[in-house]
């Protein structure tokens, strides 16, 4: 049976150094501010900024909401944002994706002052991490780096795939393995032969939002499987990694599930981002 590489235990350990930056800024007057930014009522965005509120009060933040209407135009928007900048108790900005059809989310995301950008949305902050000059990238990227570290996995020299290109996980996070080493390959929907690049990989990234894109015979004996997708089920009851962990686990030494998973860990990470100048 595969080792689980579950969340919970890592996002813990990152509470904890979270907790004590939290109390140092106390105790300097700096401040906590959090100010987390959605435009329109899109389902998913509104769990997950409950979930990040809640969160932060319990870290020590100072976090609030601004919610705008699905009908604000771009300028409406950046404005709120320059608002929220020029504050000086606001330490971190975070706006939520997708934004409304009619929104140009690269325009929103170069409003955030890179300083405050706590995902790396700002395309300052993005160019850093790809050029190799910042670790610090979006979220789930880093959430994916927290969990091998703290599953002591040693990236020099391992072949890693990472099925997905997208600018919030797979282009990211496929610099943040290089910068530790690994011999990274970018698998993506035009990518001829999946299963040829997969099974000879110590470990495999699934991050499309493909539930089952990758199978057990898919994988070599004794790979690593560290699952980033979310998806429903057909019948809507189940959430659904893009491994199919049924057939994966038995091949696999170690696996992350979902739900469990780098889910666990991707809110923490936001969080720690404010923090980053004391880190």
């Amino acid at each position: 049976m595969a080792k689980q590489l579950l969340g919970k235990p890592v996002a813990d350990g990152i509470r904890v150094e979270i907790s004590q930056l939290v109390a140092k800024r106390k105790e300097k007057g700096l401040s906590l501010g959090f100010a987390a930014l959605r435009v329109g009522e899109d389902p998913a965005s509104i769990v997950y900024q409950g979930r990040l509120i809640k969160e932060a009060a319990k870290l020590g933040f100072d976090p609030f909401e601004v919610n705008l209407d699905s009908k604000s135009n771009e300028d409406q928007v950046i404005a709120q944002i320059h608002e929220l900048a020029e504050r000086a108790d606001v330490a971190g900005i975070l706006v939520f994706m997708p934004l409304p059809k009619g929104l140009d989310p690269e325009k929103i995301a170069s409003a955030i002052p890179p300083e405050k950008d706590v995902d790396c949305l700002n395309p300052v902050n993005f160019g850093q991490v790809m050029a190799g000059k910042s670790l610090w990238g979006p979220c789930t990227a880093r959430a994916v780096m927290a969990m091998l570290d703290h599953y002591e996995y040693d990236l020099t020299g391992k072949k890693v795939v990472v099925i997905g290109r997208s600018d919030i996980v797979g282009r990211p996070l496929a610099q943040l393995l290089l910068s530790k080493n690994a011999t990274v390959t970018i698998c993506h929907s035009k990518t001829k032969d999946l299963a040829f690049h997969t099974r000879t990989a110590d470990l495999v990234i699934p991050a499309v939002g493909k539930a089952g894109i990758l199978t057990g015979d898919m994988l070599q004996e004794g790979s690593w499987v560290v699952d980033v997708g979310i998806n429903l089920s057909p019948n809507g009851e189940k959430i659904l990694g893009d491994a199919e962990f049924s057939t994966c686990e038995p091949i696999c030494e170690a696996i992350s599930p979902v739900p469990g998973g780098i889910g666990a860990i991707s809110v923490v990470m936001i969080l720690q981002a404010m923090l980053r100048g004391e880190l």
